[in-house]
């Protein structure tokens, strides 16, 4: 659920713990098969799947969330990626591999640490190794994949729980994931 509020865009007081992951069995985002939290976007599956359900070709995967960047200052992202990806911040276009679209290999964006910011990064592989890693830097960040601690998934406010997440795990269990307990 991404917020439509600018009040909802308030970091919380506990640091990131990752993007809500959606995995595809088909290139065009279709088949959802599994979801999950992952800490960051820094995959090397080579061959293999990255879970179940999940072919070894022919796939895609988005990750949705927020990011909360350390400094005041304009940003460069970008990805690693075999074989497409394509990153989204605030809803600017920053950088696609995507097939069909016109290439753009690194985008910045102004961003602040009062607020959080919306993600979206998606990633399509056609055969062969499949891998991706999402970078960012700035003035005073240097360039590094972005760690767990920056990114959080999509919100929800459940009672007194401020920041949890839920989606649909393996076999089609339904998890709910606060940082300070995990996966329930």
């Amino acid at each position: 659920i991404m917020p439509g509020k600018e009040e909802d865009r308030t970091p919380p007081a506990t640091p990131g713990f990752g993007l809500h992951g959606e995995y595809f069995a088909d290139p065009e985002m279709t088949k959802l098969v599994l979801t999950r939290i992952d800490p960051k976007v820094e995959f090397n599956w080579g061959g293999g799947t990255p879970g179940p359900g999940v072919p070894g070709d022919n796939f895609t995967c988005r990750w949705r969330g927020y990011l909360l960047p350390k400094y005041a200052e304009t940003y460069s992202f970008w990805a690693s990626a075999d074989d497409h990806a394509r990153i989204t911040v605030d809803g600017q276009l920053l950088m696609t591999t995507w097939p069909n679209e016109t290439r753009k290999d690194r985008s910045e964006i102004e961003l602040t640490p009062d607020k959080l910011h919306t993600i979206v990064v998606e990633h399509r592989e056609g055969g062969g190794g499949a891998s991706i890693a999402l970078y960012w830097s700035s003035k005073s960040q240097p360039q590094e994949v972005i760690p767990a601690t920056q990114l959080y998934p999509p919100r929800l406010r459940i009672g007194k729980v401020l920041f949890a997440t839920a989606g649909l795990g393996t076999k089609g269990k339904v998890y709910l994931q606060t940082p300070a307990e995990g996966a329930k």
